[in-house]
């Protein structure tokens, strides 16, 4: 397998994803290529995201992996969701908390009973984050092919546009998009990742949540005088 992994550092770079990657580069089975880029000159994650997935496809690599500036996760968990990804030619994420208390996961799915973080199984999706994502080639053709013309639907349809001072041609397959929700009532306006899972849908990619990475979501929190001088409950 020949991957592209894809550090999105558009904010400050956690301290322990840098270990992560460090740990991970470390271990890299002899069968598996990898190709490191670090992408942090645009403040447009639809168009980065877009870009990178436009260029690992012209490159002709076999999977795309995108991991953001402030996961962390086990040795290994990044190449075992890469190689998930190739064999099933399916979207695959991990999963992990939002950066918040109490208000659940990034991705969404309605398969998550008795879900298991670590164990070696998947789960199918509805969106994916991707915050920690595999892309395999395969689904970034079929998405390409089934939407790429001009009978697909206008909201859904994936468009060569130019950017940058080159005038980089790259296809917009992160642009966000309104669409009546599959997980709500209504309609919902889906961020630039959930836009691509449902880009993914209705090519008919699946997309799966992988059990087996253990990944942490970093993120700041304001500490006060009463938060430090507090005594931590027990129970």
């Amino acid at each position: 397998m020949d991957a592209d992994i894809v550090l999105f550092a558009y904010g400050g770079v956690a301290p322990e994803t840098v270990d992560s990657l460090m740990a991970e580069f470390a271990s890299i089975p002899p069968d598996v290529q990898v190709n490191f880029t670090r992408v942090s000159n645009d403040a447009l994650i639809s168009r980065s995201r877009s870009t990178v997935l436009s260029r690992f496809l012209a490159a002709g690599r076999d999977v795309c992996f995108m991991v953001d500036h402030d996961l962390s996760w086990r040795q290994g968990d990044l190449v075992a969701t890469c190689l998930k990804a190739h064999e099933l030619g399916a979207l695959v994420a991990g999963l992990y908390s939002k950066r918040a208390f109490g208000q659940g996961v990034s991705s969404a799915s309605q398969h998550l009973d008795n879900f298991v973080v670590g164990a070696d199984e998947v789960r199918e999706a509805v969106y994916l984050a991707a915050g920690f994502l595999a892309i395999p080639r395969r689904a970034v053709l079929r998405i390409v092919n089934e939407l790429g013309h001009d009978k697909a639907d206008p909201d859904m349809r994936v468009r060569q546009a130019l950017w940058g001072a080159q005038n980089e041609p790259m296809y917009d397959f992160f642009r966000p998009v309104t669409v009546k929700s599959r997980i709500a009532e209504g309609y919902e306006y889906l961020s630039e990742d959930w836009a691509y899972s449902e880009r993914a849908i209705v090519a008919g990619v699946p997309r799966f949540i992988y059990a087996l990475p253990h990944l942490t979501h970093h993120g700041g929190y304001g500490f006060t005088v009463a938060d430090g001088v507090r005594v931590k409950e027990t129970t």
